[in-house]
């Protein structure tokens, strides 16, 4: 599972030109800001902080390939560890509903 700090509330994201969710862009960069320190709180290296950001890059790649709905039940679930039950109430869709997009985007992620 992703690191759940440093993420602004979900109204707070705006929309790209081309109308999608613009969350995709916040998630890599609250990858790189989690990881710039290690737990014994020393500076990683260069060479982790480029592989970082290139793993960044390649999920920013890989989420916005998703449908909106979609990659919203996934960020939610899997980088800010909501509940099924908690997504549900902010995608105001069944329970049921979110397991399956989840497990959609999950496939095509």
């Amino acid at each position: 599972m992703f690191p759940t700090v440093g993420f602004p509330p979900l109204n707070k994201f705006g929309t790209s030109e081309e109308g999608c969710c613009g969350i995709h862009s916040a998630v890599p960069n609250a990858l790189i800001e989690a990881g710039q320190q290690w737990p014994s709180g020393k500076q990683m290296s260069p060479e982790h902080h480029a592989l970082q950001a290139e793993l960044s890059e390649a999920i920013a790649r890989g989420l916005a390939t998703l449908p909106e709905e979609l990659r919203l039940a996934l960020i939610l679930v899997d980088v800010q560890g909501l509940s099924y039950e908690e997504v549900a109430l902010v995608m105001g869709s069944p329970t049921s509903t979110v397991k399956s997009r989840l497990s959609r985007a999950r496939t095509q992620f």
